[in-house]
Formats: structure tokens, C-alpha cells, sequence
């Protein structure tokens, strides 16, 4: 379950940053690494991914679900 939201929530990172849609999922993952990495945002997407890849129990997940969402807002500049 914590794939699928990790990997649409770089799919809509990529678009607010104007990634270019014919990148795979790795060429996508390494660009947005590259990008947060300039911007100072904490989490790098491909560490993200491993850890949604590895998700257990619900405590586990809540926490990625709030990375993942602090990835997207840093990255967007969006507030709430």
C-alpha cells in the first residue's frame, strides 16, 4: 500500500517541477534526488521509495506518509 502512494506522490512532484514525462520510474527517483538535494529538502525520493518498499505495520506507515507529504510540500513550496 505505501508504494502506490509514494510513487504518485513523485509522479506529481516531477510535474509541479517540470520533469519531462518520458522519464521512467529510476530516471524520475534520480532526478528528483538531484532536485531535492538543491533545494535542502531533507528526504531523498530514492530513500523514500526503500522505505515505502519496506513498510511493516501501520506506525511504519503513518510515519512515511508524513515524509512523503513533507517531500511534496518542500519541493512544491506549498502550504497549508
Amino acid at each position: 500500500m505505501a508504494w502506490p502512494y509514494a510513487e504518485l506522490t513523485f509522479k506529481a512532484v516531477a510535474r509541479a517541477v517540470g520533469a519531462p514525462r518520458s522519464l521512467d520510474q529510476a530516471e524520475t527517483l534520480a532526478l528528483l534526488d538531484r532536485l531535492s538535494a538543491k533545494a535542502g529538502v531533507e528526504a531523498a525520493p530514492s530513500a523514500l521509495m526503500a522505505e515505502a518498499n519496506a513498510v511493516g505495520d501501520n506506525a511504519t506507515l503513518m510515519r512515511l506518509a508524513r515524509k512523503l507529504y513533507d517531500f511534496r510540500r518542500g519541493m512544491t513550496r506549498e502550504r497549508d
